[in-house]
């Protein structure tokens, strides 16, 4: 069953789209991704170094006091895993973590952790929280966002070691204040809003997490790293941006079947 499905995405994905581009299209920059799958097989990241990773261990450990499992970072820090992922999937979804924020990745957030020093790192969507524990001996302080009870009982673990520095809020961004939401127009009201990077991946609920962003874009010094690769967000995000006067570039890359924005860098206008 899931060599058919296998050999059924390599040709939706590859042989289809690699005979059309090839017939009416022979100059595109797709062309070589259709060309991988085509002969490698489907990817969901389809990055020309993945083979690189394939042959890395990432070796997944138990705290059996917790009853949690976890990863050890490149800084030799523990990255817990909620516990309703099983033990033979961590490796694989720490390996396409890492994957994404390599340099070579579209994906990537930063290009060094020093771009965070000093900072108020804002992580919304943090789920396991990858890139705040990379950064987390650099930023002045952290605030990760997720609404997931799983996934905050795992970041309670990770960042147990730094409690007088991190701040869990479990609710969704948006632009709308309930009991489940709240804007980072409202949430800063009351604190320090001098360094602030934010750095935003939630399934296509960007556009509304940046709708009540507004002040903070526009009045604040601040700096950006915004998924744009859900739906036609790589329009509405960057539009919205504009509006708000920053300074961006687009990481464009192959993602999501097509090569397209991928991820908004930038800074407000105020920087």
């Amino acid at each position: 069953m899931n060599t058919l499905k296998s050999t059924f995405k390599k040709f939706i994905y590859g042989t289809i789209p690699y005979c059309f581009c090839k017939l009416f299209h022979a100059d595109s920059p797709n062309l070589k991704y259709y060309q991988y799958i085509k002969s490698n097989g489907y990817a969901r990241h389809l990055f020309e170094f993945k083979e690189e990773y394939e042959q890395m261990r990432f070796p997944v450990q138990e705290d059996k006091e917790k009853k949690m499992h976890y990863v050890l970072n490149k800084q030799g820090h523990r990255l817990y895993f909620k516990k309703n992922i099983p033990v033979e999937k961590i490796e694989k979804c720490y390996r396409v973590l890492t994957m994404e924020q390599d340099l070579r990745s579209p994906h990537h957030y930063l290009d060094s952790i020093e771009e965070v020093k000093g900072k108020t790192f804002v992580d919304v969507g943090s789920a396991e929280g990858f890139t705040s524990l990379e950064v987390i001996e650099k930023a002045s302080h952290i605030y990760l966002f997720e609404q997931d009870t799983l996934w905050i009982e795992a970041l309670n673990a990770t960042f147990e070691p730094w409690k007088d520095k991190v701040s869990i809020i479990p609710k969704y961004v948006s632009n709308n204040n309930s009991e489940q939401e709240i804007t980072l127009d409202t949430f800063f009201q009351d604190k320090d809003k001098k360094q602030l990077f934010i750095k935003m991946d939630i399934e296509g609920a960007e556009r509304y997490a940046l709708q009540g962003s507004k002040n903070l874009f526009e009045n604040c010094n601040l700096q950006f790293a915004i998924c744009t690769y859900h739906g036609n967000d790589n329009i509405v995000v960057p539009n919205i941006l504009r509006e708000y006067g920053c300074k961006f570039t687009e990481q464009f890359g192959f993602f999501r079947h097509q090569l397209r924005s991928v991820v908004a860098r930038g800074s407000s206008k105020s920087l």
